[in-house]
């Protein structure tokens, strides 16, 4: 197949320059207030991301427990610490503030032991364990952190009091 040349038809020339889509460069601009005010977004994003890499951490961590060995250990040999876990949210969310940042890691971590809890306690070897295990954190990675997340208010923002007046 033959590759168009600088004469040809197929090949755009510089004279015939394509219309701006964006002629004022405001499309920024009209972006980022339609999809909210990037300093309160941006952290809450940021915090997300924390929260869902802390429980993949202990999430690998607790498989690797469980998997070593030929026998399934006993819930309390493989759960991690409980208030080791509350630190490591906390940490996480720390850019929310201190107070949102304890109400997301109580969303979160207290309800997580039992549930992990429970998996090994049902789990019949090292590899149904395993199984429960990732439906769980996968269950807290997709839908609990949202959960927890929402129901931290939203700081009020400066455009938000401008608007107002």
């Amino acid at each position: 197949m033959p590759v168009p040349g600088p004469g040809d038809p197929a090949e755009p020339s510089a004279d015939r320059a394509e219309p701006s889509a964006d002629p004022d460069g405001r499309l920024f601009d009209r972006l980022r207030d339609q999809a909210g005010d990037g300093r309160t977004d941006g952290p809450r994003r940021q915090v997300t991301r924390r929260l869902k890499k802390a429980l993949t951490d202990e999430e690998n961590a607790l498989l690797d427990r469980v998997c070593r060995g030929r026998r399934l250990p006993a819930p309390i040999e493989a759960l991690p610490d409980a208030p080791a876990r509350r630190e490591v949210l906390v940490e996480a969310a720390a850019p929310l503030g201190p107070t949102a940042a304890v109400l997301v890691a109580d969303r979160l971590a207290d309800p997580l032991g039992a549930r992990v809890e429970a998996a090994l306690t049902a789990a019949s070897d090292p590899d149904d364990a395993a199984r429960k295990l990732r439906a769980v954190y996968r269950e807290w990675r997709d839908e609990r952190v949202t959960a927890a997340m929402r129901a931290v208010p939203e700081p009020s923002s400066p455009r938000a009091e401008t608007r107002r007046r």
